[in-house]
């Protein structure tokens, strides 16, 4: 259990109308956010609920016939700087909403048109000019605003581990000989273990 409560810069704590404690008394939420208007945003398995700086409380769900909330969980809520807020629900779609309707700006369901293949979506985040970054299963993904939809990202060239030389260490062969072994680490990003190779 538990309740949402707003801090303020000085440490002020309050809590919210008792319409939004009751709302939310049976919600578990899965990400929050607050914009600049001070709406509350909440996403839950039912869907999406905004409270209002007046306490007023609107909500969408995968069901509605306009600006229907994502199918699956928003794991990320992320108001932007034009007053509208981003969400990433994985296996389902990114939205953009506007902050002050709730009105759906753009929605991008999973599928090759958006680029986003399955949307396994692991994370999100906003550029300073505003448009969204997707951490997703196959890489970082980036919003072209102009086409409409995600663009992989090259990969970083300290992604993988950097190629190590072998190493040689001579050990113990029979009573009057040795060996040398020549061990070639491998990375142990794939869970590989270091072969070992007798010259």
């Amino acid at each position: 259990g538990g309740v949402i409560e707003h801090m303020d810069r000085d440490g002020a704590v309050t809590a919210l109308e008792d319409d939004a404690l009751a709302r939310l008394r049976n919600v578990k939420p899965a990400a929050i956010a607050e914009d600049a208007a001070r709406r509350l945003w909440v996403s839950h398995r039912g869907g999406l609920i905004r409270i209002g700086a007046d306490g007023a409380i609107d909500e969408w769900t995968a069901d509605d016939a306009q600006a229907p909330a994502p199918s699956s969980l928003a794991i990320r809520l992320l108001p932007a700087t034009d007053g509208s807020l981003w969400l990433a629900a994985p296996g389902a779609s990114v939205q953009q909403r506007d902050g002050a309707t709730g009105a759906l700006l753009r929605d991008m369901p999973a599928g090759a048109a958006a680029g986003l293949g399955d949307a396994d979506i692991e994370d999100m985040a906003l550029a300073p000019s505003g448009e969204p970054w997707l951490a997703a299963s196959t890489g970082l993904l980036r919003y072209d605003a102009a086409g409409r939809r995600f663009h992989p990202q090259p990969s970083s060239k300290f992604e993988k581990d950097p190629p190590r030389p072998p190493c040689r260490s001579t050990i113990p062969s029979g009573a009057n000989a040795a060996t040398t072994v020549a061990v070639r680490p491998i990375s142990t990003r794939s869970g590989a273990t270091p072969t070992a190779a007798l010259p």
